[in-house]
């Protein structure tokens, strides 16, 4: 999932501990049914969840960019991905711990070969429009993603890829796709070509979410716990569901106020004068908001790794020894300061919390015996400028500054026209940009597949135009190995790669901060930040 950085006014600094993964959720229970099979199996009770009993009610409020798109299916930014997440639910969903536990579907079984996943549906599932659930609904939605992602890889086509039977289908082949059958009314399984142990993440995705499919609707008919009731150019109102499978949100509305020229001051602004309640919070804010007794502030580890992406296809970034150069004209002293509270340097790609990362880890180009002048310097002419791509904001002087006195002191010769987030969002997809700030939050916590959407030839987050035949076989040899030390050390092997080749300059990990009206209870926040906070189990405590 993308976004593009700000400015490092809205960039936090790197979490400092390693999230353990577990395949499942918590509560496994194992059957034995002549195959081992794993049963999960959580307790929805609300008395676990809430240990204070709400009243309902209370307002929402945010600033957010306008939405590209309100299809799931579709790239996604943060915000995109968190009003979705309202509106729509997936047979599996994430809980704060980033563990798998149950959605639509109320239990499942993996088989021992982790190639065969059965899903239960819950009871009186009803979409937004009243319709009840039907497990049509949830097949139609699969082959619909499946047909998508063939038009245009998502952020789950390595997963689509291992569905037994997906190509002989899109190809026409056969007119049933073996690898989804629907059992009954209530099961559907899912039939696999290799064992992949963490397939169950495939249905916690954005893009697995099960959509109402019989005919078009606008705005989307899902089966979430809010409905979009209004929207326009300027505001979206969403409203509890009040059928809602699982819990009824306790909140009267969500309002969400689009503005493509927001930015962190403007969200800060905002909250300080009571126009919205709820921002995701400028880390140069949080010190401030903490100390207004009227607010509530909260910081969290984050699994965003932000960078400056390079466009190596074509030229003049397409010669390594020009790449080189440029890394080796940075001034590093000055981009490492211990004293900053909210931003350390990041060492590599595999973001602190996920399997792999290295805390003392060093660039291969910063050591010793690769601090060689490149045997070709600077082109002795450059046919244009090169674009360095940001969102447009109020700049101060923070790494990327540097980056870019030292560029132009060297000779380079480079421009920034001013970009809103959306026309920032479509020259990233055409290629643009030489030079682009972005930062890129991981939708699947699992790092082969984190590295497989960022930098494999077709991975669909790759905007640097990389393509390296030995990285592609290493993150493949990765995904489906069940040694997970081997798994680990392959995913260390391809991040020295990833950096020798430099279509990214490591900047950032980070940390996320929200700032909320303190009468808020219950905001719970995981390390892939806003699109996974739950509104419907949070409300505003009344005033007695």
């Amino acid at each position: 999932m993308k976004l593009a950085v700000k400015s490092k006014q809205n960039s936090p600094a790197k979490p400092s501990q390693i999230l353990l993964m577990k395949w499942f959720s918590v509560r496994p229970v194992l059957l034995s049914l002549g195959i081992a099979l794993s049963l999960v199996f959580c307790n929805l009770s609300d008395g676990e969840r809430h240990r204070a009993i709400p009243e309902q009610g209370g307002i929402l409020k945010m600033l957010i960019y306008p939405p590209l798109t309100l299809d799931p299916v579709n790239d996604l930014s943060v915000y995109e991905s968190f009003l979705l997440n309202q509106v729509h639910a997936g047979l599996v969903q994430l809980d704060e711990g980033l563990q798998p536990i149950p959605g639509l579907a109320e239990f499942w079984t993996i088989d021992s070969s982790f190639t065969r996943f059965t899903f239960r549906l819950r009871g009186q599932i009803r979409f937004h429009n009243g319709k009840p659930l039907q497990m049509q609904d949830v097949y139609e939605s699969f082959l619909y993603l499946i047909k998508r992602d063939a038009q245009q890889s998502t952020a789950v086509h390595h997963f689509i890829d291992e569905i037994r039977g997906v190509d002989e289908w899109l190809a026409g082949e056969s007119q049933e796709l073996p690898g989804i059958t629907i059992l009954d009314s209530i099961h559907i399984q899912f039939t696999l070509k290799h064992s992949t142990p963490d397939f169950l993440y495939f249905f916690t995705a954005d893009q697995a979410k099960i959509m109402l499919r019989e005919k078009p609707h606008t705005p989307p008919v899902g089966t979430g716990p809010f409905i979009i009731r209004q929207i326009s150019d300027t505001l979206i109102t969403l409203t509890p569901f009040r059928d809602y499978s699982s819990k009824k949100a306790y909140l009267d509305s969500i309002l969400l106020y689009l503005d493509d020229t927001a930015s962190g001051e403007k969200e800060f602004e905002y909250l300080l004068n009571g126009k919205i309640n709820f921002i995701e919070c400028p880390l140069w804010a949080v010190d401030t908001l903490a100390t207004i007794t009227r607010f509530q502030t909260q910081k969290r580890l984050s699994l965003e790794f932000d960078f400056i992406g390079l466009r190596i296809d074509k030229p003049p970034l397409n010669d390594k020894n020009f790449r080189i150069l440029l890394f080796q004209s940075i001034d590093w002293s000055r981009l490492i300061n211990p004293d900053n509270p909210y931003f350390d340097r990041a060492k590599g790609v595999i973001p602190p919390g996920m399997d792999g990362y290295r805390p003392d880890l060093v660039h291969p180009l910063l050591k010793p015996e690769n601090q060689k002048t490149p045997k070709i310097h600077l082109p002795k002419k450059f046919d244009r400028s090169l674009i360095y791509g940001v969102v447009d904001t109020v700049y101060v002087n923070t790494e990327d500054d540097f980056i870019l006195q030292d560029w132009t002191a060297l000779g380079v010769p480079l421009k920034w026209p001013p970009f809103t987030w959306r026309s920032f969002d479509h020259a990233l997809i055409r290629g643009e940009m030489d030079f682009f700030v972005m930062g890129w939050l991981v939708e699947i916590p699992s790092t082969p597949r984190y590295l497989y959407n960022l930098f494999h030839s077709n991975g669909v987050g790759n905007y640097f135009g990389y393509n390296n035949a030995r990285v592609d076989a290493l993150i493949q040899s990765a995904l489906h190995t069940d040694d997970k030390r081997q798994q680990i050390l392959l995913c260390q092997t391809i991040e020295d790669s990833i950096l020798i080749d430099m279509p990214v300059i490591p900047s950032s990990f980070v940390f996320n901060a929200y700032a909320y009206d303190a009468r808020f209870r219950n905001v719970s926040l995981s390390e892939m930040g806003l699109p996974t906070l739950r509104c419907e189990e949070i409300w505003i405590e009344k005033k007695e």
